[in-house]
């Protein structure tokens, strides 16, 4: 299990069944009205009224609508980090690193392409100062697993400059993909392919350094 820090969202966290169930739908509405909607077209009534509970109720589970967002973030990031932890165990070659780096950067591209809520989520919050703190804890966590997974196929000096070099594609990846997704499906895509082929290049250039 990969330890994470946490955003404390929720007012009161569930231990009934039932209760779970409550939360459960209520994130599950939301999840369904973003799905059309944007963030700002957020509204507790609305939620509501899809979860088919009342507003009130809401209330005792989050404090407001961005933490209900919020909870469902980092539900999103939990995941990858549980998926990168997963992927990482079957590293046992220096194929093995190029296969996972470009295996993980088409499915991270691909899985925002392909869910409407997570787009609206993290482009919508682009500027939100709670999320982009979110974005960098996470980004850490998978950084320090892809450098532990990796660093003992390098030499010992390019090691400083591998650690560095995986932070910065982490962040920069962030940043291709949500560029990416601004654009058509043609440009995107090809905005994705010199970032990915930028980043493999990068890393095998390390690697001939051995």
């Amino acid at each position: 299990m990969i330890a994470q820090k946490k955003t404390e969202t929720v007012t009161r966290r569930p231990k009934q069944v039932r209760s779970k169930a409550r939360m459960n739908d209520i994130l599950n509405a939301t999840k369904t009205l973003l799905a059309d909607n944007n963030t700002n077209c957020l509204k507790m009534g609305d939620i509501a009224q899809v979860a088919g509970v009342t507003v009130s109720s809401i209330y005792q589970y989050f404090p407001n609508k961005g933490a209900i967002v919020k909870v469902l973030a980092q539900a999103y990031l939990d995941e990858w980090s549980e998926q990168v932890a997963a992927r990482v165990n079957g590293i046992t070659s220096i194929a093995d690193i190029r296969e996972m780096s470009l295996s993980m950067l088409n499915d991270f591209y691909h899985r925002y392409e392909s869910d409407p809520v997570l787009q609206e989520i993290w482009i919508g919050s682009a500027h939100d100062k709670s999320f982009e703190n979110m974005d960098l804890e996470h980004t850490r966590v998978i950084h320090e697993l892809l450098y532990n997974a990796v660093c003992h196929f390098y030499s010992e000096e390019s090691r400083p400059t591998l650690k560095n070099s995986i932070l910065l594609s982490l962040h920069l990846g962030g940043s291709a993909i949500r560029l990416a997704l601004t654009q058509s499906k043609e440009e995107g895509d090809r905005i994705m392919e010199i970032f990915i082929q930028q980043t493999l290049k990068g890393i095998t250039g390390l690697l001939l350094a051995k």
